[in-house]
Order: structure tokens, then C-alpha cells, then sequence
């Protein structure tokens, strides 16, 4: 049990590649790290350790290379 305040580390030594034009799945059971995941590679949540790298490049915060489809309506009704 965790107590207020803690950290958990949603993702623990990870590495993987994708390739330009290709369609990525990424599939887990709920709380294994899918939307950490997600939002670390868009750029809309900084990694507490480690980077992603997007054409060798560090991704620091959002960019116009990459786009994120929210399962639920957030911006607009």
C-alpha cells in the first residue's frame, strides 16, 4: 500500500524502437503504465529518470511532430 506522497515508478527498464510509417499497439492490463507511457512519448509528461528519443533527438515537452488522441473528449464537447 502506498502512502501519500510516495513515487511509483509506472515504467522500469524500458527500451524500443518504432519505425517511420508503421502502426504501434501498445496493450496491458489497466495500471501497468499504458498512459505513463504515452504521455512521457508526446512530450506532456517528463520521465522521472531516463529519456525518449524521437529521431535522436531528447523529447523535452509537446512538438508538432507528434499527436495525442484522448480516449474522452478534452478539449472540445
Amino acid at each position: 500500500m502506498r502512502h501519500t506522497g510516495e513515487r511509483m515508478k509506472a515504467i522500469q527498464d524500458m527500451s524500443f524502437s518504432a519505425d517511420a510509417g508503421k502502426f504501434v499497439c501498445i496493450v496491458g492490463t489497466s495500471g501497468c503504465g499504458k498512459t505513463t507511457l504515452l504521455n512521457v512519448i508526446a512530450g506532456l509528461q517528463r520521465p522521472s529518470s531516463g529519456m525518449v528519443l524521437l529521431g535522436g533527438n531528447p523529447v523535452v515537452g509537446p512538438g508538432k511532430e507528434r499527436a495525442m488522441v484522448f480516449q474522452n473528449a478534452a478539449l472540445l464537447p
